[in-house]
């Protein structure tokens, strides 16, 4: 017998043969004024399918269920979002539940019609005038003798379940290995997807990261930026290492993977970071371009060994003055590549040689050594003329997000006359090194010109008050929000301030209680928008967050993110506390609620309606702790796209994206705000 045969008749052994009703409703008798509960016990290993009454009885928990758990692509029961469609009844769904029950018992809940205690089941009423009786239908159960009542059952399984069948993610890890062992370039990358999260087989990273040479090797650019994350975060049997991260990136881009992947490294990366990165990232494009790229190549200490083979061809080059050998003399210096290990002022050198020589990377590069302050002293205003230099020369990557990250800091206008004499002496080939050291006496400030230095002060206006000065109710419930004008409207999730009489909140980090009114609501996906009262323009030192168009198209799976909130204000008092974690789908839920993401990062009650974040610090979307709290380990957030429809709708104007934040986390730090309803 086959095995598929013998799972079909074990589980016959104790289903039900006849068709169960889609729904086990049942009506109540007229006149009846509440559902009585039943405590019940059902040993699943013990039903047979000749006793109908326990037949009757696990067929409804069986379907009570499927309601209540869902099973996930791994095989595994988890509890289901409310109102989604019940598991479907297939053979691996039974095996499941019967390992399901043999590691610890379930309660479910379902009607069931039981006895009517009160005419014992008769259906009927005597009344009593002297010795005679009248028989009346007991109103009660309506003469059925019947009643509704509201089983709660205890399942469990004593007895050894049958092996598991494959699950969906085991079936389809084994599909696509059979592919990616021809040539096919998406099962290799499906094939390193799977071993690097552990669907469907045991996480390996290694094992992943072969696989993703393989499929960078056939032409799936997404496997350089899969590539790249492992790098980014230092993985397990990984070097944390961004500047080779980043020119995976690159050559991803090159491949036609787009420019997601490029762009969040770099705004999460140094200067120097990405100067390194870039010019690891042209050594693999132009070995791409000339046939010579391989999987050895996709490693940092073979690609640094392969530059360090034409080091004398490159030291011979540079000594005739070759714009683009003296730059690369500069950056082995740089990565440290040389017997001599790191020599930042050697390569500040040869940078400078560069640049003379028209190199326009090698204005980015001495700027991104003023801007960290290496070899020279730190200095924005000089990094921000010499980016715009290298922009101005052509260099439109990385020199345009490093130029604008800093000018906001670089207003003054002696920069722009000190700039516009560098532009000219660089166009007619007049400069020299003391052009650019002398760059560093530019005026620098602390903080972005055109916002205030420190908050505005705000009076404290005593304890909260409503309409004729009365003193506020007291607080029912919390949430969290953020700021996202500079009018001073925030966002928050619509069960946080819904039946409040009044809204406070405490703004950038005070302890001072501000009203707030409702502006925009969108109860079906919990969404909310609320102005702060008296709130002015610059009382918080840091530019307004950016929030992504689209959290479905700009975020990616696996995304470092986090939230800054207030969760449990009466156990874990009321300052703001930070939770990280990754993006683990950006479709966390199905039909009404595929406006969710769903994420790893702790949420609990009191995150509801703060930022989820990005690690460049752009906002993604809205966390929405009332769905935690449903769902074990599963966390999710609505998709910040939903709320710029409704500031559309409401006529809430969204500022455009900011400059390259510095520090994401104080930035949206300063811009969260604890959101209390008031009775």
């Amino acid at each position: 017998m086959s095995r598929a045969a013998a799972l079909v008749l074990f589980w016959s052994s104790i289903c039900l043969v006849g068709q169960q009703a889609d729904t086990p409703g049942f009506s109540f008798g007229s006149g009846a004024s509440r559902v009585p509960m039943v405590a019940d016990e059902l040993d699943v290993a013990k039903v047979r399918p000749y006793d109908q009454v326990l037949m009757t009885k696990f067929n409804k928990v069986w379907f009570a269920f499927r309601e209540r758990y869902a099973l996930t692509e791994d095989g595994l029961f988890i509890p289901s979002q409310s109102g989604a469609d019940p598991s479907p009844d297939t053979p691996e769904s039974q095996v499941a539940f019967l390992h399901h029950l043999s590691r610890e018992p379930v309660k479910v809940t379902y009607r069931h019609s039981v006895k009517c205690e009160d005419c014992r089941g008769t259906g009927r009423k005597f009344v009593y005038e002297g010795l005679s009786a009248t028989e009346l239908t007991h109103v009660v159960c309506g003469g059925t003798g019947l009643v509704d009542a509201l089983i709660v059952c205890k399942l469990s399984y004593s007895g050894t379940p049958p092996p598991r069948l494959p699950s969906a993610n085991q079936r389809a890890y084994a599909a696509a290995l059979k592919l990616a062992e021809g040539d096919n370039a998406l099962a290799a990358l499906e094939v390193a997807d799977r071993l690097a999260s552990g669907k469907g087989v045991t996480r390996h990273l290694a094992s992943a990261s072969e696989w993703y040479l393989k499929a960078l090797m056939r032409g799936e650019p997404k496997a350089a930026g899969r590539l790249a994350t492992m790098y980014e975060r230092g993985e397990v049997g990984f070097e944390l290492n961004k500047p080779f991260a980043l020119a995976l990136a690159m050559l991803g881009r090159e491949m036609g993977g787009g420019d997601a992947s490029l762009d969040q490294l770099a705004r999460n990366s140094s200067s120097l970071e990405i100067l390194k990165g870039h010019w690891y990232g042209q050594t693999l494009l132009g070995a791409r371009r000339a046939g010579r790229l391989n999987e050895s190549l996709l490693k940092p200490k073979a690609l640094d060994a392969a530059i360090m083979r034409r080091f004398d061809e490159i030291l011979v080059a540079a000594r005739r003055d070759d714009k683009l050998a003296t730059f690369d003399v500069g950056m082995i210096q740089l990565c440290g590549l040389g017997a001599g290990g790191v020599d930042a002022p050697a390569a500040f050198g040869w940078f400078t040689k560069a640049a003379k020589a028209g190199n326009p990377l090698a204005y980015f590069a001495l700027g991104s050594h003023f801007e960290a302050g290496v070899a020279v002293r730190k200095s924005r205003p000089a990094a921000f003329a010499l980016y715009r230099v290298s922009l101005s020369l052509g260099q439109e990557f990385p020199a345009a997000q490093a130029a604008k990250g800093l000018e906001p800091y670089c207003s003054d206008p002696a920069i722009g006359a000190r700039l516009d004499e560098l532009l000219a002496k660089v166009r007619d080939g007049s400069i020299v090194a003391s052009d650019i050291s002398g760059l560093v006496g530019l005026p620098d400030v602390d903080v972005p010109v055109g916002v205030a230095s420190t908050p505005t002060p705000v009076a404290d206006p005593g304890p909260a008050r409503g309409p004729a000065g009365k003193p506020l109710g007291p607080i029912v419930q919390s949430g969290s929000g953020m700021i996202f004008t500079s009018d001073g409207h925030f966002f928050t999730n619509h069960h946080v301030v819904e039946n409040c009489t009044y809204v406070t909140v405490r703004a950038n980090g005070s302890s001072i209680e501000r009203r707030a009114i409702l502006v925009a609501a969108d109860p079906a996906r919990d969404l909310a928008i609320l102005r702060i009262v008296e709130w002015r323009s610059g009382e918080i030192p840091y530019p307004t967050p950016s929030l992504l168009r689209s959290a479905a198209e700009e975020s990616q799976l696996g995304m470092r993110v986090f939230t800054i909130g207030f969760p449990m204000p009466d156990l874990l008092n009321s300052t703001p506390k930070y939770a990280g974690g990754d993006l683990n789908s950006t479709q966390g839920g199905s039909g009404e609620k595929s406006h969710f993401m769903q994420v790893s990062c702790p949420i609990q009650p009191g995150n509801s309606g703060g930022p989820l974040v990005l690690e460049d610090g752009r906002v993604a979307g809205v966390i929405c702790a009332t769905l935690a709290m449903r769902s074990q380990n599963a966390n999710f957030a609505i998709r910040i796209e939903y709320l710029r429809q409704l500031a559309e709708k409401y006529g809430v104007f969204i500022p455009s994206a900011s400059a390259r934040v510095v520090d994401p986390v104080r930035s949206i730090q300063s811009h969260c705000v604890q959101v209390l309803c008031r009775k």
